[in-house]
């Protein structure tokens, strides 16, 4: 009896551990799915005003206060129209020479806004859907560098210079937990894009963002549109939308490594037929590391 009463308390002790491997496996899995749908999942969201204002609110990152602009002045509309449907929204504003209307829908986890512009007898260098938008529990940005502006990568949101705080392509709102919104547009087939991070000194301490199209006076048609994508870490969410990028631009990711040089950063107008010449014969004469 003694014996079967021992067999009886193993057994019955190897189920309970086995209960609670099982138990702590799918409490391992549950987190890592959470986790996973966290990071993946988040969805930044937009709130429109009747006055054409709107806010783009991210799980810890807020712009606040966003109106559009044309050639850094704020629209005066004369009359404005806001639509809404279950999930998209447009807000049209009315000018006196044509129109201005801004569209809001969304693309798996990312909120899109796309601009258009009609019947505007003076093109405008740059369209901005938002100006002086308020940026609110942001310390840092990630900023990717434009033409010859300066380094990219991580840094703080600039107090007094101006310098290096014109972002281009893919910007990044990093907030004090690391969760980040990244903003870009992803159609670069005609446009160039900027988000212009302005310097609290200048403003009372406020942060506050602008995120335009340079169109080069063009008329504006078919202007790309700016997706807002967020995530636990800068570094995931500036990966997974620099990811977006490449796929819609069809970028050939699998392709040799290539290298480029640019005579401009080196010797700007004054480029010789003769530096030229010396300049290609260096270059088949090194390989780079």
């Amino acid at each position: 009896m003694l014996m079967n009463k021992n067999k009886n308390n193993i057994h019955n002790n190897d189920q309970q551990r086995s209960t609670m491997r099982y138990n702590r496996l799918m409490i391992c899995v549950l987190i890592t799915i959470l986790s996973f749908v966290d990071a993946v999942g988040q969805k930044v969201v937009y709130r429109i005003r009747k006055d054409g204002s709107f806010d783009i609110v991210g799980s810890a990152v807020t712009i606040a206060n966003c109106y559009p602009a044309s050639d850094s002045k704020m629209l005066k509309p004369v009359k404005l129209s806001i639509t809404k449907t279950d999930s998209t929204a447009s807000i049209t504003y009315h000018l006196l020479e044509g129109m201005f209307e801004l569209s809001f829908s969304y693309q798996g986890n990312a909120l899109v806004i796309t601009p258009f512009v009609k019947n505007n007898n003076q093109p405008a260098y740059f369209v901005s859907i938002l100006r002086d938008a308020e940026v609110k529990n942001v310390s840092k940005i990630y900023r990717t560098p434009t033409q010859i502006m300066g380094n990219g990568g991580i840094v703080d949101w600039p107090v007094r210079k101006m310098d290096y705080s014109s972002c281009g392509m893919l910007t990044g709102l990093v907030a004090d937990s690391g969760e980040s919104v990244a903003i870009a547009t992803r159609d670069f087939n005609r446009y160039n894009s900027y988000i212009n991070i302005i310097p609290t000194e200048r403003n009372g301490g406020k942060k506050l963002l602008e995120a335009c199209i340079a169109t080069e006076g063009l008329p504006p048609t078919s202007l790309p549109a700016f997706y807002f994508t967020q995530n636990k870490s800068a570094f995931t969410a500036m990966q997974s939308e620099a990811n977006a990028i490449a796929t819609f631009m069809k970028v050939k990711t699998d392709k040799k490594q290539s290298y480029h040089w640019c005579s401009w950063y080196y010797t700007y107008y004054h480029l010789t037929a003769s530096m030229l010449s010396d300049y290609l014969k260096g270059f088949k004469s090194v390989q780079p590391e």
